[in-house]
């Protein structure tokens, strides 16, 4: 397992080689907790893809991020837990302007606002189970 912890990562972007993930391109286990991913730009996963391993995310921000493909938060095909964690202002000009998720997807105590999606899923996108409790917040997200 890989864990991030207290980080702010900005303006990241991926090669067009391998334009997943513009700031962290995951095939391991990973743990982000207390880091902000704002500013970044990739094919699919603005901020973060995750590829492969599970994904958790607690505390943290993504923000303002760009996926001229899936995903302009976060792009995921492996489990994914978020906790206590804001997704907001980003932009796919696919599917999922927070989330594209191709796995169980968990979210708890988080908020997902103001994120774009050109297709579908303004806040999130998702091809498996999806778990959002009533403490999350999911408002003013757009899509089509």
């Amino acid at each position: 397992t890989v864990e991030l912890n207290n980080l702010i990562l900005t303006r990241g972007s991926a090669s067009e080689t391998d334009p997943d993930g513009g700031a962290i391109l995951s095939y391991e286990a990973l743990v982000l907790g207390s880091v902000e991913i704002t500013g970044s730009r990739a094919g699919r996963g603005g901020g973060v893809a995750a590829l492969s391993g599970t994904l958790t995310i607690v505390d943290s921000t993504i923000d303002n991020n760009l996926s001229v493909g899936e995903g302009g938060g976060i792009y995921t095909t492996v489990v994914t837990d978020i906790q206590r964690s804001t997704i907001s202002n980003n932009h796919a000009w696919q599917n999922g302007g927070g989330v594209a998720a191709g796995n169980e997807l968990t979210v708890s105590s988080s908020t997902f606002s103001t994120n774009i999606a050109d297709n579908t899923g303004g806040a999130i996108v998702a091809d498996q189970k999806t778990a959002v409790n009533s403490y999350s917040t999911i408002v003013l997200n757009t899509a089509g």
